[in-house]
């Protein structure tokens, strides 16, 4: 357990702030307007996991995820077919490569 003292001091004491001011970045939203394409295309290109979401006067309204997102693509996926998790697995890494450069 010694091997974890120094994290857990690390864990307690450190603030938050000096750790942002060394990785400030651009606070990246989304609109509660856009699509679920540019909201991949945002995050994706961020190379982020989640953003918050603001309305139409720039105030909060949520935050959406990666996780979200495919969450909502398995229910709709399943709405339409509910084998398809199972045929997922006959593709091959070359077939989701071919769909990724489409």
């Amino acid at each position: 357990m010694a091997a974890f003292d120094a994290a857990k001091e690390f864990l307690k004491a450190q603030h938050l702030a000096p750790l942002l001011s060394e990785v400030q970045q651009q606070l990246i939203t989304l609109n509660k307007w856009s699509t679920v394409g540019q909201a991949l295309q945002t995050l994706g290109s961020r190379n982020i996991l989640s953003a918050p979401v603001l309305d139409e006067d720039g105030e909060y309204f949520g935050c959406l995820s990666v996780n979200d997102l495919l969450k909502s693509l398995y229910k709709v996926l399943a709405a339409k077919d509910p084998e398809w998790f199972e045929k997922i697995h006959s593709l091959t890494p070359a077939d989701i490569i071919a769909v990724a450069t489409e």
